[in-house]
């Protein structure tokens, strides 16, 4: 629940130097997830951290950095579970999608991103589109 916070303050606070740097951050991210899987989780924990960032809430991002190994285990188990092909397109469609919604200021979007992941029960409906 943190995140969705970290989230909405990130688009009224960031500017366009943070999202030059975060879409650095999110290109690293796609590349990991396409040709360097065992280093994905790095790469995605880079991209959350940079949105508590961007939130300007120090507070927040404390609770991250406290948080982020709990955070990467839990990924890991849950990737586990995924068929590695779903796995790589749904990475880069969440990660593309919060961006995106950052981005373009574009509230509606990223959270309902993030509440169809943190709500996902089946693999098959790992990623769906945006409408």
């Amino acid at each position: 629940y943190l995140e969705e916070a970290a989230f909405e303050l990130a688009i009224v606070n960031c500017t366009e130097d943070d999202l030059v740097e975060f879409k650095m951050i999110l290109n690293n991210l796609i590349e990991a997830a396409k040709n360097d899987p065992q280093n994905f989780r790095k790469y995605d924990l880079d991209f959350h951290r940079y949105i508590n960032i961007m939130s300007g809430n120090q507070l927040l991002l404390t609770m991250f950095n406290m948080t982020e190994s709990l955070f990467a285990s839990q990924m890991d188990k849950y990737d586990s579970s995924i068929p590695e092909d779903e796995l790589m397109v749904g990475r880069i469609r969440f990660h593309t999608n919060l961006f995106n919604a950052i981005a373009n200021h574009d509230v509606q979007s990223g959270l309902k991103q993030i509440y169809w992941y943190r709500g996902v029960s089946e693999a098959k409906d790992y990623f769906p589109e945006i409408e």
